[in-house]
């Protein structure tokens, strides 16, 4: 599995129930460059600047209750425009964490702005 998410073009995250890191792909890791560099078992909610961290905790209780189980949203990252789909893993009524899969849309997001 490892070798496959490693792979992959779009970045990849995966989280524990409480929100602690375990996996981040080297696409995720160029998107985001310094940020998740060395966060693997750090909490997410660590990594976000303080303004954002309820926001962070909001949404993580949501997909441990059940509430979500996917979320799709776009923000910047520098001079980058970002796709961030997150989506809660779960083995029956099991919340096991959730996964984020992240893909770089500037371009896309360039040609919508001119059409």
């Amino acid at each position: 599995m490892r070798l496959l998410l490693n792979g992959m073009p779009s970045g990849v995250v995966i989280c524990d129930p409480v929100g602690v890191y375990l996996y981040i792909n080297p696409a995720a890791r160029k998107i985001f460059s310094k940020e998740l560099r060395d966060n693997e078992g750090t909490k997410v909610q660590d990594c976000h600047p303080a303004e954002m961290r309820e926001k962070v905790e909001d949404s993580l209780e949501a997909f441990r209750k059940g509430e979500k189980r996917m979320t799709v949203d776009r923000f910047s990252s520098g001079d980058r425009t970002v796709r961030e789909t997150m989506l809660g893993l779960w083995d029956g009524d099991e919340y096991l964490g959730m996964a984020c899969v992240y893909e770089d849309i500037t371009d896309l997001v360039g040609q919508e702005n001119k059409d």
